[in-house]
């Protein structure tokens, strides 16, 4: 069995007392009653061997003993059968009925208080019961400042508070399925926050049941025929001339590689730049064996590529174009295809016969794209001025092929490698160079930056992502009043992460590439920020707490503190710059891909967590 079959939902609801959980689960019963076919509420745990009504109400949580050794184990296990078997037979068919579950408290309310359950056995024990038991589709974790806390709740003390609320809100950035709260507001505004968090689950479960799985044949062919589309070709899979081998990866990126020669076929395969660590060596080893046997050329499935299409307004075809621009009749090219989505477009890889590369080919085809491409441009004409302790692309040819926006530049100069993920000072000697361009201090509010940030603001329709951004939005404005200070603005690249960057093999020299996204009038850190969000959160799966906690310790690294002077920041800019990366990114996503409810959960809890770090 399981849950991504149903149509229900489960929702666990934690916090301290007096953080207004009754009052959550209450609201979201009646707002939600019309969503689901039913709603049903438990107390902490399914109750399959008691009525799963409340007991009498909990006046003093941590006034008793608690239980000996022995016998919290005994009773840690009694919940274990509980919430294993009550799934199964009482929360399961719940949910096939389109039941949204509601639990005032769960399981993992041990780990945090387990003083409340009188709990006095290990915890690593109770750590080990979590990953067995099942987990809840949501879990709401109501974050309400101390001082809040005692008006509603005398029974417990300050200190106890104090401790709880840190620990409810570091579990929260711990679990992956975990979103903080702000319980300080109004019980009507918690209650739209939260039910705007489970429609945009919903919503996000619904995509992923009902979208594509570009593994399936149907939707292979679909991606080729868009390729087809945007270069003007016809892709004929299973025909008797096969030019390209083909490779697709689940998420619906795919490499085309050429056949005609085995040197360029080789040369293709560096266009997939896996980071995992497991996906790299086995790439590694796919990438020997190709070298070693033609075994890899003819096991892939194979497609032939013909170059028919003319745009209005052209007379040549794709490929014709581009032999012109290279002078060369004599051209092979391996392509790449990213992720499906609206800012996706082919990647072409020009090479001779004998697979040496000549250069890389961007290709617009949408007004999203066209505008990457074109910034793109914008930026290595810009590039090419500057003397820049970091190698970048050198642009080769701009400008259109029909109402398509292209860009051609250059390869890195020589051999290259992965680029290692840890900041050292090779990188922080390019963003100090780049800190040098374009730079000026200007109040944020006469900013392009943060008027960018205001107008997609307005574009936030849910209600929880909008009160995220504005604790974000008044945390800056108000740091900004009260230091009185103008922001430090400068070139940045955009998207500096690891998989924009090379390493030369010859002599340890950093190769930037990928600028479409780059800003002429960034704040100060920008790029160094999104380098340590980027790695922690996609490439070594971190926690938001521990993200908070990397930021904090290399922004005091000499060599980092090095760049920040030169980039004209103060420590009282620190905190403010960081925010304005995360709203910035936060915006993007709440506004552009709303969708994308794991990377906006994220910046929602990395902003809470930048306001509220250090505050009780």
């Amino acid at each position: 069995m399981s849950k991504n079959s149903t149509k229900g939902l489960i929702v666990a609801i934690m916090g301290p007392d007096g953080a207004g959980k009754t009052a959550l689960v209450e609201g979201l019963k009646h707002e939600l009653s019309t969503v689901f076919q039913q709603v049903e509420i438990f107390h902490f745990r399914p109750r399959i061997f008691h009525s799963k009504k409340p007991g009498a109400k909990v006046i003093d949580p941590h006034g008793k003993p608690l239980r000996s050794w022995e016998t919290s184990i005994l009773k840690l296990f009694y919940y274990m059968l509980d919430y294993i078997l009550g799934f199964f037979l009482c929360i399961w068919p719940l949910l096939r009925r389109s039941t949204l579950v509601v639990f005032d408290r769960y399981y993992y309310d041990l780990l945090v208080d387990p003083k409340r359950y009188r709990y006095g056995g290990p915890m690593g024990l109770v750590a080990v019961v979590a990953k067995l038991i099942p987990k809840p589709d949501l879990i709401l974790i109501l974050d309400v400042p101390v001082d809040r806390l005692l008006q509603r709740k005398q029974e417990v003390t300050r200190d106890t508070l104090l401790k709880l609320r840190k620990a409810y809100v570091k579990m929260a950035t711990t679990l992956p399925n975990a979103v903080i709260l702000n319980g300080a507001v109004p019980a009507f505004e918690v209650v739209q926050q939260a039910r705007g968090i489970i429609l945009d689950w919903l919503h996000k479960q619904n995509l992923s049941r009902c979208g594509k799985c570009y593994s399936t044949t149907k939707e292979k062919e679909e991606n080729l025929r868009w390729l087809s589309q945007v270069l003007g070709t016809q892709i004929e899979p299973n025909s008797c001339r096969e030019t390209h081998a083909v490779f697709h990866l689940p998420d619906g990126r795919a490499y085309l590689w050429p056949l005609d020669s085995e040197a360029a076929f080789v040369k293709g395969l560096n266009l997939y730049q896996p980071q995992n660590l497991i996906a790299r060596l086995a790439w590694k080893g796919f990438h020997y064996f190709t070298v070693l046997s033609d075994v890899p050329r003819w096991i892939l499935p194979k497609v032939c590529l013909q170059w028919n299409d003319v745009k209005e307004g052209e007379t040549l075809t794709f490929i014709e174009h581009i032999k012109n621009i290279f002078d060369c009749d004599d051209l092979t090219l391996a392509i790449a295809l990213g992720t499906p989505k609206s800012e996706r477009k082919p990647i072409l890889q020009i090479m001779s016969p004998n697979g040496k590369v000549l250069g890389y080919v961007k290709l617009g085809w949408n007004d999203v794209t066209n505008r990457l491409v074109s910034n793109e441009i914008k930026a290595l004409q810009m590039m090419a001025e500057q003397r820049l302790p970091f190698q970048v692309p050198r642009l080769l040819y701009a400008g259109q092929w029909g109402e398509q926006f292209l860009c051609i530049q250059t390869p890195p100069s020589e051999k290259t490698k992965g680029a290692h993920w840890n900041l050292d000072k090779r990188y922080l000697s390019g963003l100090r160079s780049l800190s040098q361009i374009n730079r000026l201090d200007n109040r944020l509010r006469e900013s392009v930056f943060w008027q960018n940030i205001m107008e997609r603001r307005k574009l936030i329709k849910n209600s929880y992502w909008r009160h995220a951004i504005d604790v974000g939005i008044q945390e800056v404005q108000t740091s900004l009043i009260l230091n009185g200070q103008k922001v430090p603005f400068h070139f940045c690249h955009g998207d500096f992460a690891p998989w924009n960057v090379a390493i030369i093999d010859k002599d340890d020299t950093v190769f930037l590439f990928d600028w479409e996204y780059a800003q002429w009038e960034a704040p100060a850190g920008y790029d160094l920020y999104h380098w340590i969000v980027s790695t922690l959160w996609l490439l070594k799966k971190e926690s938001p707490a521990k993200i908070i906690s990397e930021v904090k310790g290399v922004i005091e690294a000499s060599f980092v503190q090095e760049y920040f002077k030169v980039a004209g920041v103060t420590e009282s800019d620190l905190l403010v710059l960081f925010l304005l990366y995360l709203l910035d990114r936060f915006s993007l996503y709440a506004a552009r891909e709303p969708q994308a409810f794991d990377n906006l959960k994220l910046y929602a809890n990395l902003i809470w967590l930048s306001v509220n770090y250090e505050t009780s």
